[in-house]
């Protein structure tokens, strides 16, 4: 097996910031937040994230049940201005 063929097993595990959108719905900045934040494994390479997928799907399942860590329970850091602004003029 090549140096390089080893080099590319390494990041199958790793998805770039659309992937991670695309695989758990969160926004981008959610995403950077999360790495920033240490709740999730990811790493900045060449000024971008990668974000290790177990990581993710495990973060997504907690969240999912109102476990993620640092959070409230069933509090949802991804609410887009809209929702707050039509959950406002409901009350």
């Amino acid at each position: 097996m090549s140096d390089e063929h080893d080099t590319l097993r390494v990041f199958d595990n790793w998805l770039v910031v659309a992937e991670a959108v695309d695989l758990t719905g969160f926004s981008v900045e959610h995403l950077h937040r999360l790495a920033q934040d240490q709740r999730v494994e990811a790493v900045k390479l060449g000024g971008r994230w990668l974000f290790k997928r177990e990581s993710l799907l495990a973060f997504a399942a907690k969240a999912d049940r109102g476990e993620a860590p640092g959070r409230e329970a069933g509090v949802n850091d991804t609410i887009s201005p809209d929702e707050t602004a039509e959950n406002q003029g409901s009350e």
